[in-house]
């Protein structure tokens, strides 16, 4: 297996996920020093998995500066629109904040125009969930009667850092019009799957700027995400090898310096393991946090 000289990026990644169903209602009676707990396991996992640049869904707006320094990993904390004008203000700081605006099609205008603000003020980027399924593109287009990038443009959401999570749905006319903008996108293929909502043609994809995600799997692995893009796209066009298996590696990103398509497909498919210091302590913790967790009334 080729050398990996840099880690992977995690452009989302859903902390509550790596708790046991039963046990996700009961987060909300956590305290802070215990969703440290969760959230250092979360974030070990992930450097296990070859990590090195973390976007981590903070709802609960909790400082992992201590936990970025540690792991030797750079976090950025992912705060849903909602919670944005309640958070505090040292989440502002180092560049470390990424405002997640989700089911767009419920928000009102007035609120998507503060958030808009407030993100053009602070110069904060936006995840916003979009084309994931066509049930959402669908009510973006019936509420406003447009095309739902023309929404995105109108609202003024593509003159920020905007990346777009989801994608399963966009076509070549929504890519065109994002050409003008500063337009980077996010895929979520394996968890996507999992729950029906479709998938993603990369063939439309390969020269634009694109990333992966692992959101709700715990099994945090991003080279089997890009190969199991890579597969989905090989089915969806009926034709092996669509596109090179070297584009791939660039949704990662990492340094490996592999030209020949052979040697790109066995990265893709071979496991990374890193060893993350003290890590059987990190989860000793996790696993008595779950017990915890379990006998909460």
């Amino acid at each position: 297996m080729m050398e990996m000289k840099s880690g992977f990026k995690n452009c989302f990644c859903s902390p509550l996920s790596f708790l046991p169903l039963p046990l996700i209602d009961k987060a909300q009676m956590l305290r802070n020093q215990q969703l440290e707990v969760l959230y250092e396991y979360v974030i070990a996992k992930n450097c296990q998995a070859g990590i090195k640049e973390l976007w981590i869904l903070n709802d609960y707006m909790l400082d992992l500066s201590k936990f970025a320094s540690k792991y030797d990993i750079k976090i950025k904390s992912i705060i849903k629109a909602e919670k944005l004008f309640s958070m505090p203000s040292g989440l502002l700081v180092d560049e470390g904040l990424i405002v997640f605006i989700d089911k767009l099609e419920e928000m009102s205008d007035n609120f998507l125009c503060e958030v808009v603000n407030f993100s053009a003020k602070f110069d904060l980027p936006l995840v916003i969930n979009f084309g994931q399924n066509l049930q959402m593109l669908g009510q973006l287009e019936n509420r406003y009667h447009k095309s739902p990038e023309r929404v995105l443009e109108d609202f003024g959401l593509l003159d920020r850092r905007c990346y777009l999570l989801g994608c399963n749905y966009l076509d070549k006319d929504a890519l065109s019009l994002f050409e003008g903008y500063d337009v980077e996108y996010i895929f979520s293929p394996i968890s996507d799957a999992e729950k029906g909502a479709g998938f993603v043609n990369f063939k439309l994809y390969e020269n634009y700027r694109c990333h992966l995600a692992s959101m709700d799997e715990t099994d945090v692995d991003l080279k089997k995400q890009a190969n199991f893009l890579r597969l989905c796209t090989n089915n969806l066009l009926s034709q092996e090898n669509v596109v090179a298996a070297q584009k791939y590696l660039s949704l990662l990103p990492c340094e490996t310096g592999i030209e020949n398509s052979q040697k790109a497909l066995e990265f893709l498919r071979a496991k990374t393991h890193c060893c993350p210091k003290n890590f059987e302590k990190t989860e000793q913790n996790y696993q008595k946090l779950l017990a915890d967790i379990s006998e909460i009334n």
